[in-house]
């Protein structure tokens, strides 16, 4: 039986550090086999503790693509999370962009990572201390380069693939057979495949290597860019690559797109690269250099331009800076920005520029000829020769005539000719000739005895009622003969009947609604509701109804509340009333009579004169009647609640003084005692509340009788004395633990965080903080934590400030305009992370200052 219990201090006897290059696996089984662990299954339950698996599953989790986290293994095998990650493939990951998910990474090296161990017997028989290489696991390298020879994967003897970690951990004997690996001879590497093991094991070992600048988010993409340049030297397109590398055209575009989601694998990488002639290590090194990366973008950018301009020109469309940005994507700042696709599209606009202008000239010159024609057609029929008159005849808008008539003679002579020599418009001649129409069609109306309406006028002349009435002396004309509205004196008699049935309906104490004023007045309720008149009045007087209506009702239940919590001796508040009548508390207080009731009921309840008045009498009636006196008979003599007599103290000492109700004194004492050995039994915690469930009291009833009273403050005050031995024994094992913890984060060089002293000590921050003691502890790790950080931060931002001070001096020198921008591409950091410290933020606000004081001086003198 396996003994699962761990501590976060526990070290294992021997803990060897992992070689150069050693894989993720093979390091624990030789961390298992060092410290003589009969299972692997041991090392994990001592590093994983906090692991929900079982060992033979978790076991089955491990590989050496990455992890999600290394438990307490940095601790049990006293080494670094640095050291541990560079046994996996989480840099070799990192390089192309892909996520440190084991389920991410796994499905990236498929087909180029072995699933079981590969090895070279000739190593592990030349090494002291024998361990397994990452890059063996790699299929894309046939051998060893050391020693000219195959990997091995499977053991000689029994013919077994070996596992990435046995069960019983061993690095020089077989899991299954126990005979000595050792001892195998491996067959030779001929020369050509020699050559190759030497390209890709040099390739794979700095691959998984860590290095700067792998942390960039779109180094997958920079990485698809050099591949998609190499390619288009070599004049090749995507769909040649694909047939030659028999993959799906789409896995090409992700490949030099950078996307991830297109089923891109690491062997797709390698034998891309292969075809290209170049190494993984040169195409990596390459995408690190920004001046190769921009060169690259720029042409990718040229390219898309050339496509999107050859898409215009078919489909005989004008090429602008805003057609090619729509198509590819881009800003027209954007395409600017790039010289060569911005001396591109300007050659493109200079031609368009110039075949619109003829395209303008010659459109000019037939609108002049078709307008002279249209000027000699109205002058033949003596009709006005205006603008209007003249885009009419050609079937041209007004405004795009005067855009093309514009500088010609001829559009002085149509706006001259559309005024009169006092300087009015001839638009006042058509409105002249149809008021002298309008008023004949009055008169022929007025004798033929039909109606005079707007619509009546308009149909009679023949024009649509819009384009007759925008004159506004026509309308004043029309209005001075219409009759009011039809509908207008059917709405005034409708609200006059309705207002009468309301009437009605109220002096006989019906209800008022659209149903019983329509039967009264004989009208159906659409018509009721088509009128807005009619109906704001009805919904106005349902409304003022069911409000009175409702108040009523809601009154009649508060009284019926207010009533039964007196009865019952309960106190009266907005609380427990709304509770019986089941109304929000809100809308009580809201109700004016209702504020009434409530108020006088808890007025008479709770005044401390009253109610010592009112014990009187019932201490009085109790006398004299021979029962016993106590708070419960009192309560219910006077109706009053418990919680009212033990509110004053002058009422309970009264009460106290006359009480002989020893019996029930004596029952409650039993029923306490019996309650508080019950929650001992059960071990739950006794509290004033569980006493009172488990006996079946209230908290007044206890505090009414004062031998209760005295028991269990006499209880209670024990009680706390040994809860406070308690919480000080707690606060003393953890601060010991929080300064082993503190301890041992600074001996790993881990910082002191929450996070981390949680995670060590298995215990929540928000526990630990309820001690005093602890909580200082963890506050001044935390300030001593902050102070680290605030030196670091100001000697970085000291040695940057030295930096900035070089690049300004090395930008004058060159006779570069010192910029803000060309500082932080010099320094190597961008703006907003060099304007976060103070130093270097005083040196480069004003240079920002002074640049944009003078951009605005040139401004000026450009524009005035």
């Amino acid at each position: 039986m396996i003994d699962t219990t761990r501590y976060f201090f526990d070290i294992l006897s021997v803990h060897p550090q992992p070689e150069q290059m050693e894989s993720f696996t093979g390091y624990l089984t030789r961390l298992g086999e060092a410290n003589r662990m009969g299972t692997i299954g041991e090392l994990v339950i001592t590093a994983f503790p906090n692991t929900s698996y079982q060992p033979s599953d978790a076991v089955k989790m491990l590989n050496d693509y990455s992890t999600l986290s290394f438990g307490t293994l940095p601790i049990t095998a006293a080494c670094s999370e640095i050291a541990l990650r560079a046994t996996t493939l989480f840099h070799l990951g990192k390089k192309f962009g892909r996520l440190s998910h084991p389920q991410t990474l796994g499905g990236f090296f498929q087909g180029s990572v072995a699933s079981h161990r590969r090895y070279c017997p000739l190593c592990l028989a030349e090494c002291s201390r024998p361990y397994y290489s990452l890059v063996w696991q790699f299929l894309c390298i046939p051998g060893c380069i050391r020693h000219g020879c195959h990997f091995l994967e499977e053991c000689g003897h029994c013919r077994h693939k070996l596992p990435l970690l046995p069960s019983h951990p061993s690095i020089v004997f077989c899991p299954i057979c126990r005979e000595d690996l050792r001892t195998l001879m491996p067959p030779l590497l001929t020369g050509e495949e020699n050559q190759e093991a030497v390209a890709r094991t040099h390739d794979i070992a700095f691959l998984i290597a860590p290095h700067d600048g792998e942390d960039i988010q779109e180094r997958a993409k920079f990485i698809g860019m050099q591949l998609a340049h190499l390619r288009r030297i070599r004049g090749q397109s995507p769909s040649e690559v694909a047939v030659h590398l028999q993959i799906n055209k789409r896995r090409i575009g992700g490949l030099e797109q950078g996307d991830m989601h297109r089923g891109v694998i690491f062997s797709n990488y390698i034998a891309y690269a292969d075809y290209l002639g170049i190494s993984l290590r040169a195409l990596y090194e390459a995408s690190l250099s920004e001046q190769n990366r921009y060169h690259i973008l720029e042409e990718e950018w040229v390219e898309r331009v050339k496509t999107a301009i050859h898409k215009l020109e078919s489909l005989d469309k004008p090429i602008t800076y805003r057609a090619i940005s729509e198509i590819v994507g881009a800003t027209r700042e954007h395409l600017g920005n790039l010289p060569r696709v911005k001396a591109l599209l300007d050659a493109y606009q200079v031609e368009h520029q110039h075949g619109k202008l003829q395209r303008f000239q010659q459109r000019q010159k037939e609108i002049l000829e078709q307008a002279q024609a249209a000027i000699h057609h109205l002058d033949s029929l003596g009709e006005p020769i205006t603008q209007q008159a003249i885009s009419d005849f050609i079937g041209l808008a007004r405004l795009n005539l005067r855009e093309y008539l514009r500088g010609t003679p001829l559009l002085q002579k149509t706006v001259k000719e559309d005024y009169y020599d006092d300087g009015t418009r001839r638009v006042h001649w058509r409105e002249n000739e149809l008021v002298e129409l309008v008023q004949a069609t009055i008169q022929e109306l007025q004798s033929l005895g039909e109606p005079i309406t707007r619509k009546t006028v308009a149909q009679k002349i023949g024009m649509s009622q819009p384009g007759l009435y925008r004159y506004a002396s026509i309308r004043e004309l029309v209005k001075e003969y219409t009759k009011p509205s039809q509908r207008g004196q059917r709405e005034v008699e409708l609200v006059e009947q309705v207002q009468t049935a309301i009437k009605s309906l109220t002096s006989q104490g019906k209800p008022i609604g659209y149903q019983s004023v329509s039967q009264m007045i004989g009208v159906s309720k659409r018509v009721l509701r088509h009128y807005l008149r009619v109906r704001t009045v009805l919904d106005e007087t349902i409304e003022q109804a069911s409000r009175g209506q409702y108040e009523a009702e809601v009154v009649a239940l508060v009284q019926a509340a207010i009533e039964r919590l007196e009865a019952e001796g309960e106190v009266v508040g907005y609380q427990s009333v709304s509770k019986l009548v089941g109304i929000s508390q809100w809308v009580l207080q809201r109700q004016l009579r209702v504020r009434a009731l409530v108020e006088d009921a808890k007025e008479k309840q709770q005044s401390e004169v009253e109610v010592i008045a009112r014990v009187r009498i019932a201490l009085e009636t109790l006398t004299v009647s021979g029962e016993p006196i106590g708070y419960r008979t009192v309560g219910k003599t006077t109706k009053l609640p418990q919680k009212v007599l033990t509110r004053y103290c002058s009422v309970r000492e009264l009460i106290e003084q006359n009480t002989n109700d020893q019996q029930r004194e004596v029952e409650v004492l039993v029923k306490v005692h019996a309650a508080i050995q019950a929650l001992e039994g059960l071990g739950e915690s006794i509290t004033l509340r569980n006493i009172c469930k488990h006996a079946h009291l209230t908290t007044y009833t206890l505090k009414s009788y004062p031998r209760v009273r005295e028991l269990l403050e006499q209880f209670f005050h024990a009680h706390c004395d040994e809860r406070a031995r308690e919480f000080q024994h707690k606060e003393d094992e953890l601060v010991r633990r929080v300064q082993i913890a503190i301890q041992m984060l600074n001996s790993l060089n881990k910082p002191v965080t929450s996070r981390n002293l949680s995670e060590m000590m298995g215990a929540s921050c928000e526990n630990l903080k309820r001690y005093p003691r602890a909580k200082a502890l963890l506050e001044k790790a935390m300030e001593d934590r902050l102070q680290q950080r605030a030196q670091k931060k100001q000697q970085r931002g000291e040695e940057l400030a030295g930096q900035v001070q070089t690049a300004i001096q090395e930008l004058v020198a060159l006779g570069i305009p010192v910029t803000q921008v060309a500082i932080s591409q010099k320094v190597g950091l961008s703006l907003c992370a060099l304007k976060q410290y103070p130093l270097v933020k005083k040196i480069i606000a004003p240079i920002g200052e002074h640049n944009r004081h003078h951009r605005k001086e040139v401004f000026k003198q450009v524009t005035y």
